[in-house]
């Protein structure tokens, strides 16, 4: 709004620029000019930073997310994105970042590697600029709002994000990525299983629903070892959490962890 009144009053004084070659006229016409470049300045320089271009990117160009939060793409995931690409193209860009003479990705590891998969030189790419804070803010939500992450990897990114920003309250961080506080909850009482457990998760071996059944045990070797059952025995969730319940109704403190010896 303020560019236009800017050049509203620059056509004016100019004209009048033109039949009147008095001082007045002449300092106003500068000062115009002034006004309207602080006003473009100031437009230009609040513009959002997430309007940036699409460019072919190469894809030996390419470098990984630093902040990456999956960790194992689903190979079936990916073959079958390979003949969708094949088909029809990469119809969404990936998203970078400018690194030095190469980009970072942000998002769309695995259109990236589905590209490689089919030999393709470059890929569509979204160019955008954005502080390392930024980069995981959007690598959370993008894998969140498309349901591909696990719940494992979607506690470490966010566990990962609060770490690293450790200055801002957790509620602030929940609601500035509009995230259910509940929804963080349930994510960061997973992060306190086994390792192997966790690991499970991300392969996919036993579901996010077996993780929250066995989060019921407070003994990691007996969540460990109800892992192996439900492996051998192909327990799905519901059962899993049965075969828990009656496990803690028949030996109620059977799942308290084992407290070391005192020294002699």
């Amino acid at each position: 709004m303020g560019v236009w009144i800017g050049a509203g009053l620059l056509g004016l004084l100019a004209s009048s620029w033109r039949t009147s070659f008095d001082r007045v006229a002449l300092l106003l016409y500068l000062a115009a000019w002034g006004y309207a470049a602080v006003l473009l300045y100031r437009h230009l320089t609040n513009a959002p930073r997430v309007l940036a271009e699409v460019i072919r990117v190469p894809v030996d160009q390419i470098l990984d997310n630093p902040f990456r939060i999956r960790v194992v793409p689903d190979p079936e995931s990916v073959e079958g994105l390979a003949r969708s690409i094949e088909a029809y193209g990469i119809i969404v860009p990936i998203q970078v970042r400018p690194r030095g003479d190469k980009y970072e990705l942000i998002s769309g590891q695995r259109r990236v590697l589905a590209a490689k998969r089919l030999g393709r030189a470059w890929v569509p790419a979204l160019v955008r600029s954005l502080s390392d804070k930024e980069m995981l803010e959007v690598g959370l939500l993008d894998n969140v709002q498309r349901a591909s992450l696990s719940q494992i990897e979607e506690a470490r990114a966010f566990s990962r994000l609060s770490r690293e920003f450790e200055a801002l309250p957790e509620r602030d961080l929940t609601a500035s990525l509009g995230l259910d506080p509940v929804w963080v909850g349930v994510r960061e009482r997973l992060l306190a299983l086994p390792e192997v457990v966790q690991q499970a998760v991300i392969l996919g071996t036993i579901t996010s629903g077996h993780a929250q059944a066995l989060v019921e045990l407070t003994d990691p070797e007996r969540q460990i070892e109800f892992l192996k059952k439900t492996c051998e025995n192909r327990w799905d969730p519901q059962e899993l959490a049965r075969q828990i319940a009656d496990h803690l109704a028949k030996n109620p403190a059977a799942d308290a962890p084992q407290e070391s010896a005192p020294p002699a």
